[in-house]
């Protein structure tokens, strides 16, 4: 991680003149002056404010917003996390912040962010940046958001792979302190998680965790679908090699008990045909006493 001096976009501040009322005039308002004076606030940002900065910038920001956005929502917590949305503050020109969080506020959809009708203004703000800006630029923009009593900012050079880190001392200061880096990271008190750099992606860590992002998040639940659809799948081939093999034990032990009966029969039949035998036998063998008597007899008679 690069150290040295950053430079904020110029493009995160809006030049034109356009301001919320200041809060003395908000605060006389009916409710339907209000209402009307935040639906008369511009809500895009004008293309020479922001110009388009590419794909690779825009997967900064979109997947850093989504990790804290499914953070929080796991967590539970009333915590909002916008990018590129416009923020009013009393009667200040509007700013961009390419990310911002707001702490105990409801996490709904929204167009813009009117501090006085919101009750309160970001507490945290990244500001991702391509290009290096003039000393003088860059403090203007940090001083900005430190009098606006935005609790930390970071700044990313994205192309430059450094990170910087700002801290409001105490709530009612209004010059930011540095964050210093300790083992590769920066600490935001205000999200109670670390902030570090991977290559030009901007990572949020929990503890030795980092939160993972949406596409991350689909790479592991596709691999988890996959490695599931495969387990099916053997699951399946072993049932039916399993039913196979039971079917093969069937027809096996059917042939065994049909080979058995057929054994049983044979010897059944083995069985009479002795005892048929035994009784012919039998039957000879009198005949033949019967014959020797009556030739006995016939001698006597001699």
């Amino acid at each position: 991680m690069a150290i040295g001096p950053p430079s904020l976009r110029s493009a995160s501040i809006e030049p034109a003149d356009v301001r919320a009322p200041s809060q003395a005039a908000w605060d006389k308002m009916t409710q339907d002056e209000r209402m009307r004076a935040v639906m008369a606030l511009p809500v895009a940002t004008p293309v020479d404010v922001r110009p388009p900065e590419g794909d690779a910038y825009r997967k900064v920001k979109t997947g850093a917003l989504q990790a804290l956005e499914a953070f929080f929502r796991r967590l539970k917590q009333r915590v909002y996390v916008s990018s590129d949305l416009a923020v009013y503050y009393p009667n200040e020109t509007r700013i961009v912040p390419e990310l911002f969080v707001v702490l105990d506020a409801e996490p709904r959809d929204r167009t813009k962010w009117v501090v006085s009708a919101e009750g309160k203004g970001p507490d945290f703000v990244v500001e991702v940046f391509t290009s290096p800006e003039a000393g003088k630029e860059r403090e203007a923009h940090v001083d900005r958001y430190a009098a606006l009593g935005i609790s930390e900012l970071f700044l990313l050079d994205r192309t430059r792979r450094w990170l910087r880190g700002y801290r409001l001392p105490r709530p009612t200061a209004r010059s930011y302190e540095p964050i210093p880096l300790e083992e590769g990271r920066f600490t935001s008190n205000v999200l109670g998680l670390d902030l570090t750099l991977e290559g030009p992606r901007l990572r949020f860590l929990y503890g030795t965790a980092p939160l993972p992002e949406a596409d991350e998040t689909i790479t592991r639940l596709g691999a988890m679908l996959n490695e599931a659809v495969v387990m099916k799948e053997e699951a399946e081939r072993r049932a039916v090699d399993e039913e196979r093999r039971a079917v093969e034990a069937g027809l096996r032990a059917e042939e065994a008990l049909k080979l058995a009966e057929e054994i049983k029969q044979r010897a059944d039949e083995e069985a009479r045909k002795a005892e048929e035998e035994g009784e012919r036998a039998a039957v000879t063998e009198q005949r033949l006493a019967e014959a020797l008597s009556e030739l006995h007899k016939l001698k006597g008679w001699e």
